[in-house]
C-alpha cells in the first residue's frame, strides 16, 4: 500500500440508477408530512473493481421508512440507488490479495479506500437526495453524516 494522496482519485462519474418517493395510504388518505413523527434509512452498497482499467464502482442503496405518529406502521417512503465511478493513480497499490474460504485468491480494496471513496459515494447520494425528493414527503430528510468505517458493515455482496 502506498501513501494516501487524494490527488490520486478521480470521481469519474456518478448517476442516480433509480428514486422512487412513495405516497402511502393511511386511513383512505395519502399520509402527509405532519404523519411522520421521524424518519429512519437502511443502506446497503455494492463494490466492483476493474483491475484493467484501475477503476472502482460503487452502487449505493438508500431506503427510507417513515414513523408515523400515533402508531407503530413504518410505511415505506421512497428508495435511492446511485452508482459512483471513482479511478484510481495508484489502483494496484490498493488491492490486497485474500482467499475465500475455498482457497481461492480474490483481490479487495484495501480497508482504507474502501472507507475513503464510501465516504465520497454516501455523502454524494446524501445531495441527490435531497435535490430527488423535493415536494415529496421525503423533503427535508437529509441523510445523517456517518463514518465511512461504519458504513462498511452495510457491503451487500
Amino acid at each position: 500500500m502506498s501513501d494516501f494522496n487524494p490527488e490520486n482519485i478521480k470521481y469519474l462519474d456518478v448517476n442516480t440508477v433509480n428514486f422512487a418517493a412513495e405516497s402511502p395510504i393511511h386511513d383512505g388518505r395519502y399520509l402527509q408530512f405532519e404523519d411522520i413523527r421521524r424518519y429512519s434509512f437502511e443502506i446497503g452498497y455494492q463494490l466492483e473493481l476493474n483491475a484493467a482499467e484501475g477503476i472502482v464502482r460503487i452502487l449505493l442503496q438508500v431506503g427510507i421508512k417513515g414513523h408515523m405518529k400515533g402508531s407503530s406502521r413504518k410505511p415505506k417512503l421512497g428508495k435511492l440507488t446511485t452508482e459512483s465511478f471513482f479511478y484510481l493513480e495508484d489502483y494496484a497499490d490498493w488491492i490486497v490479495e485474500e482467499f475465500d474460504e475455498d482457497g481461492e485468491p480474490t483481490a479487495k480494496l484495501h480497508e482504507l479506500m474502501n472507507a475513503i471513496l464510501l465516504g465520497l459515494a454516501f455523502s454524494t447520494t446524501r445531495g441527490i437526495l435531497t435535490i430527488r425528493s423535493l415536494d415529496t414527503l421525503l423533503e427535508g430528510f437529509i441523510l445523517p453524516v456517518v463514518a465511512p468505517q461504519k458504513l462498511r458493515q452495510f457491503q451487500i455482496e
